[in-house]
């Protein structure tokens, strides 16, 4: 790498810059300011975007969400966060995730209308799992079940 470079990252990061704003300010790809980081030790003088996102309240009721025997889904809306940033939380304390029993026939009267009017919206699988407070999986499941969902007993209101 031409020492301008290296120069122009190194200001870069002086000024408390990210890596993706290094890489602009020097010109570089952010995968080169990391690598030159890696490099010479330099440790990033920020939080993550992920520790930016979150605050102590919302950390406190992930963990809170666990010892009350919540699943990732129930901690997730408990704490007001993303499932992927609880399973990230719990991870990161060896915390296995509640697996409770279920399964379609545990499936609720709502949960069942809400991936039904999800279809008919056209929503993606992800979409219809956050619009029916179930997991994609699920969402997976119900459709491969009830092929024909005009028909599906599960959505009858008769």
């Amino acid at each position: 790498m031409p020492r301008k470079n290296l120069e122009k990252i190194l200001e870069a990061l002086d000024q408390n810059m990210s890596t993706r704003q290094a890489a602009k300010h020097a010109d570089v790809s952010k995968s080169t300011v990391n690598n030159c980081m890696k490099d010479l030790v330099i440790e990033a003088n920020y939080p993550s975007i992920m520790e930016l996102t979150i605050t102590d309240k919302q950390e406190e009721r992930v963990y809170k969400a666990h010892s009350l025997d919540m699943s990732i889904r129930e901690a997730a809306d408990y704490a007001g966060v993303g499932v992927t940033t609880v399973c990230r939380k719990w991870k990161k304390k060896n915390l296995k995730p509640n697996n409770k029993p279920g399964g379609l026939s545990k499936l609720t009267t709502y949960q069942k209308r809400r991936m039904r009017e999800a279809y008919n919206l056209k929503m993606s699988t992800r979409q219809a799992a956050d619009y029916a407070k179930v997991n994609r999986q699920t969402v997976l499941k119900y459709r491969k079940k009830y092929k024909d969902r005009t028909t599906s007993p599960a959505i009858r209101t008769e």
